[in-house]
């Protein structure tokens, strides 16, 4: 019998242009069936089991639960190659600005992995 690991869990942060009007729009864009098929299947062929966004005022937090094939890399790449999540990702640019704090990331990256520093779940084991 094969075990596989538990699943994954990925955190990313990013604000949206403080702007009412714009982000009532970006949230219709992510109502279901909003979202083209596309790039709901670009998730699921990169290993992503379930995504989430939460949201406060302009500030978002992205939460994805990832299967063993997922790394940020493939998930960039199998992005490249889809003309849907080019189109996806250019509109989505319009409501979204990067965050203006860190080091080490590329001019224009949106969404910022997110450390994950307490875990009740490893507090409560033996």
């Amino acid at each position: 019998m094969t075990t596989s690991s538990p699943p994954r869990q990925y955190y990313y942060v990013l604000d949206l242009v403080d702007d009412q009007e714009s982000i009532a729009e970006y949230e219709r864009y992510h109502q279901p069936g909003n979202v083209p098929p596309a790039v709901i299947q670009s998730m699921k062929q990169a290993g992503i089991q379930n995504m989430k966004i939460f949201r406060m005022e302009n500030r978002m937090v992205l939460t994805m639960t990832v299967d063993d094939t997922f790394s940020n890399e493939r998930k960039q790449s199998i992005d490249e190659s889809s003309e849907a999540v080019q189109k996806w990702e250019e509109l989505m640019w319009k409501f979204q600005k990067p965050l203006a704090f860190g080091q080490g990331y590329r001019p224009g990256t949106k969404w910022r992995e997110m450390k994950v520093i307490f875990d009740l779940d490893q507090h409560l084991k033996p």
